[in-house]
């Protein structure tokens, strides 16, 4: 058979000094708060603050693309995807479970270890880090329940759900000949 399938792919980007996250967002409190006192009252305002608040915001957003590494997920085959829900059946009273038919939780770590799921990891320079799906236990436990969610939802679009080619409307407006509109 001449045919090839190149399962789907997403990438997840995942910063791992979490205090950097804390900072980005007690800066984003100061120009938010240093705007508003700067429009409530402008002729106290001799020197605008939020330009080098955001001046370190920039700064921060740098080190936090510095401390990231890059994860590229891939759709597992049919066969294997079904073999997993099978083996984390939905809990009880659980509404997303309920809803999708398996434990939601389980899957996704069983999805992550599982060879073939993650494609590759590379660092902010696109560096090659050494990382496969046996790391994944043992990495995972170090994440918050918000770090490891932000890979939940790419298994389960790269694995349950339908794949379509994106349709743009504003690209289809633009793209009709004058006779077609």
């Amino acid at each position: 058979m001449a045919l090839t399938v190149k399962r789907p792919e997403q990438v997840v980007s995942l910063c791992l000094d979490g205090g950097l996250v804390a900072e980005h967002d007690r800066l984003q409190e100061q120009i938010e708060e240093a705007g508003n006192k700067a429009t409530a009252d402008r002729r106290l305002s001799t020197a605008n603050p939020v330009i080098e608040l955001n001046r370190k915001l920039g700064e921060l957003y740098e080190a936090q693309k510095a401390a990231s590494v890059h994860f590229t997920l891939r759709g597992l085959r049919r066969d294997v995807w079904d073999g997993l829900k099978t083996a984390n059946p939905a809990r009880k009273d659980n509404q997303l479970d309920e809803r999708y038919g398996y434990d939601v939780d389980a899957i996704i770590d069983a999805a992550m270890s599982t060879e073939g799921t993650i494609a590759g990891v590379v660092d902010a320079d696109g560096e090659p880090v050494e990382f496969n799906h046996e790391d994944w236990v043992r990495f995972s436990a170090d994440l918050t329940r918000g770090q490891w969610a932000s890979f939940q939802v790419p298994i389960l679009e790269l694995n349950g759900s339908v794949l379509s080619i994106p349709f743009s409307h504003a690209a289809y407006k633009t793209m009709q000949g004058s006779g077609e509109k």
